[in-house]
């Protein structure tokens, strides 16, 4: 992926040993005047990070990288979403040389277990997005209520990864996927993403129903098979992923982890 005309990430960096989430953090400082392109705020460790519907992300000291920054975008923020979400992947593959994918519409998955997530939230500031991620590096244990549900990169290789690497290239695949979505717009970057999906057969419960994930639509919406018809749905706030692909044995249920 090659950038477009864009400010290079991270037109400044604040760095904190704790903080309740850097998302919040952000927002704070975005009121106080910081940059509205490419500021980032890194914590060792969060007390209250979060992800969609106000779930809480799992964020122990040093053992994931945790990390906000505005962003400037005119469009809609499924774009961001699905660029982001392609960038965190790809540095995990190539930092810590796990084979992670992509699960609509902003997780980072590993053998159907999360191994991080992206949430976008819209700024005090008109036009700019917070983009929160956060990425299980050294992670060696979850709590009894993400067993099951949640892994990380030391899990699935065996080795611990420095995490200024793994920020390195964090900012390098982010500057990359950030580029593609301005220089050549959102269907190249679903392009990208589909390269790594794993929705496909995965289970999906919207309401009560049960569905089975198909696949992801040219708009960015997932598309879920129900009965003999299909579904298209647009709103993630409304579904939860269960573990494991239609036809293969269900684990124990149990909690889930956001970002």
């Amino acid at each position: 992926m090659t950038p477009g005309r864009i400010p290079l990430l991270p037109s400044a960096v604040v760095r904190l040993d704790e903080v309740d989430s850097t998302s919040s953090e952000l927002a704070r400082r975005l009121r106080a005047g910081a940059p509205a392109d490419g500021f980032a705020v890194i914590a060792r460790r969060q007390t209250a990070g979060r992800g969609q519907m106000g779930r809480a992300w799992h964020s122990p000291a040093d053992e994931g990288l945790y990390v906000s920054f505005s962003w400037r975008f005119a469009g809609a923020p499924a774009g961001l979403s699905f660029a982001a979400g392609l960038a965190c992947a790809r540095t995990l593959r190539e930092a810590c040389g796990v084979d992670a994918g992509v699960r609509w519409p902003n997780d980072v998955v590993c053998g159907g277990r999360k191994l991080g997530g992206v949430l976008i939230e819209q700024s005090p500031s008109p036009g700019v997005w917070v983009v929160g991620c956060g990425l299980n590096i050294n992670n060696t244990g979850f709590p009894p209520e993400l067993e099951g549900l949640a892994t990380s990169a030391r899990l699935e290789t065996g080795r611990k990864t420095d995490l200024r690497a793994v920020e390195r290239m964090f900012f390098q695949q982010m500057n990359a996927a950030l580029g593609l979505l301005a220089s050549d717009g959102f269907g190249a970057v679903l392009a990208q993403w589909r390269m790594l999906d794993r929705t496909p057969g995965q289970r999906v419960r919207v309401g009560e129903q049960l569905l089975e994930a198909a696949g992801v639509d040219a708009q960015g919406r997932l598309v879920a098979i129900s009965g003999d018809r299909f579904e298209t749905i647009e709103a993630a706030g409304i579904l939860v992923w269960e573990a494991g692909e239609v036809g293969a044995p269900r684990p124990a249920a149990g909690g889930d982890s956001g970002t």
